[in-house]
């Protein structure tokens, strides 16, 4: 899967964020990992979405 454009990135608190565009005609589902964290998302077509967590919560 290409995705049009991603970015991620780590807050000066220590959380992480990520930035993900969907310019498609069709939806895109994945998944993110860090270290043993699991998360998936679906992003609709011609979409974007901001994703942010704390690596270090339970």
């Amino acid at each position: 899967m290409k995705w049009d454009s991603t970015v991620a990135y780590r807050n000066s608190d220590g959380t992480l964020v990520l930035i993900a565009a969907n310019t498609g005609t069709e939806g895109k589902t994945f998944k993110v990992r860090q270290g043993s964290k699991v998360f998936t998302a679906t992003l609709p077509s011609k979409s974007a979405a901001t994703f942010q967590w704390n690596p270090a919560a339970s």
